[in-house]
């Protein structure tokens, strides 16, 4: 898609790569650590997680509300898992694409590296690459627990 933003963000957590796969999967967990910004939270998380399951996520900050969709694409245990995102607010409606691909790093340790493709505005890109880094902080504290 012409026009399209795309931003990459790497992280090594504590974890197996299964461990921190799971983690993107866990309904009942999801929501200690997906927040991607101070005051953020995730009251009811739905996740479907199969290929062609779809999630939703309503986001918190106060009284307003942010809600989210997609639907997986590619569940590869361990290794990779792709899905849509979209957001009336953080996408203008449009589906976008994350993938995150996870690789051992070491005795414990599991690299991440999140792709999200088909951003269709720069300052779209530059607002979910400060949510996505912030949420791969809380990954990195909830994994060292």
């Amino acid at each position: 898609m012409e026009g399209r933003y795309s931003l990459v963000i790497e992280k090594e957590l504590s974890g197996t790569p299964e461990m921190i796969f799971d983690a993107w999967l866990d309904q009942e967990n999801i929501s200690k650590w997906l927040k991607p910004g101070e005051g953020v939270s995730v009251p009811n998380p739905q996740i479907d997680g199969r290929v062609g399951g779809k999630f939703s996520f309503t986001m918190q900050i106060g009284e307003r509300e942010l809600p989210h969709f997609g639907e997986y694409k590619k569940i590869n245990r361990a290794t990779e898992l792709q899905f849509t995102w979209m957001s009336p607010q953080g996408t203008s409606g449009e589906d976008t694409l994350v993938t995150i691909n996870l690789e051992p790093s070491g005795e414990g340790k599991t690299k991440l590296k999140l792709t999200h493709d088909f951003l269709p505005t720069e300052e779209l890109r530059n607002n979910h690459n400060g949510g996505w880094t912030r949420i791969m902080e809380c990954l990195k504290e909830y994994t060292e627990l």
